[in-house]
């Protein structure tokens, strides 16, 4: 149960509804009583987004990277202090893959909107999304025989973080698993019962059994990378030229699109893991109309096909065979830059082990 509720956390904190909200909870985290920062060029606004690499823990001045997976050469960027994201994705991906006479379909989608606070000292998210995966495989095009897998996953919780604490509040957490063998007999889940620890603060930072404080702190590096990679492709823009600008709006150019879809994905071999026909399509706009909110829009769809021809024996070979379908759009509104204030929660913290969940 352990390793399953860490799973679900970083799931949903990662991997970024569609319509952005504008609620602020302001007796823990939100605007400051100073004047936020505004922005006028993407460089500037590259400046702040290269800077959140220093949320991922680095003790070193924050770092960049190119297409190429370089660090980009003695990158100089503003000192800040505080800011708020507001990040909503809409993800769906699907593949199916054919090897050796086994088949497995795999499918996903996601619906996520989180709301992040930060200070140089703490974090403070809001998080609500909804989940559903399912896999089947088998032997066999028909699926005759074959196992399967479905799961819904609804959480909508806050949490705060500093170096010492890890506070979870949940609102709704509902978890549904059905799965069955390949003779159709049904494979037992265990029931978990959130209903205890719901409007309670949850303090997971003594939980001796289970690392949550240090995933917390991993995930909340791997939030922050995400920015930065965006960061990256503007910090690039004066000297490559790497969008094309409209008035306040800058779109990245179409040559660029698959490079930054292969980073945002975490795609380390673009040749291997992207199919070298694939239809993809790719927009990304950063608008600045609105200079101390900037506003950042991606949205891709890729579809193909990679077959390989792979070694099984001495002398027999098996085609491999992997068709994938993926579509994403995320918007993310920036705002209250040096101007964010985030403080720790009050009232009752709860111990974890409390309840019958852990």
């Amino acid at each position: 149960m352990k390793k399953y509720l860490s799973w679900i956390v970083c799931a949903v904190l990662v991997v970024g509804s569609v319509f952005l909200s504008k609620k602020q909870t302001f007796s823990i985290a939100g605007a400051g009583n100073g004047v936020a920062e505004e922005f006028t060029t993407i460089e500037e606004l590259g400046e702040v987004l290269a800077w959140m690499s220093e949320k991922s823990g680095n003790e070193t001045e924050p770092v960049v990277y190119t297409e190429s997976g370089n660090a980009l050469a003695e990158t100089t960027v503003k000192d800040y202090t505080s800011g708020s994201f507001r990040i909503s994705t809409s993800f769906g991906m699907s593949q199916e893959v054919n090897f050796n006479g086994q088949e497995q379909r795999v499918g996903a989608s996601m619906e996520r909107e989180m709301t992040c606070y930060f200070t140089e000292t703490a974090s403070y998210y809001e998080v609500d999304a909804y989940i559903q995966t399912k896999s089947e495989q088998g032997e066999g095009g028909m699926y005759t025989n074959r196992a399967t897998s479905h799961s819904t996953i609804r959480i909508k919780e806050k949490l705060y973080v500093d170096d010492t604490h890890f506070l979870v509040y949940i609102e709704e957490y509902t978890i549904a698993i059905r799965a069955k063998d390949a003779e159709g007999n049904s494979i037992d889940q265990e029931e978990i019962n959130f209903e205890p620890i719901k409007h309670k603060w949850i303090d997971f930072s003594e939980y001796e059994d289970a690392s949550m404080l240090e995933l917390m702190h991993t995930v909340n590096g791997a939030n922050f990378g995400i920015m930065t990679t965006i960061g990256s492709y503007m910090l690039q823009n004066e000297d490559e030229k790497m969008f094309y600008r409209s008035g306040d709006t800058y779109t990245l150019r179409e040559s660029h699109g698959e490079g930054l879809v292969a980073l945002f994905l975490g795609v380390e071999d673009v040749d291997a893991d992207i199919p070298k026909d694939a239809s993809l399509s790719v927009d990304f706009t950063v608008n600045l109309s609105a200079p101390k909110n900037p506003f950042i829009s991606l949205y891709f769809d890729m579809s193909g096909e990679y077959r390989e021809t792979i070694p099984t024996g001495v002398d027999t070979k098996s085609e491999y065979n992997s068709k994938v379908e993926a579509v994403e759009l995320m918007q993310c509104e920036i705002f209250e830059i040096n101007n964010t204030v985030v403080n720790m929660p009050t009232g009752t913290f709860y111990n974890p082990e409390d309840f019958d969940i852990v």
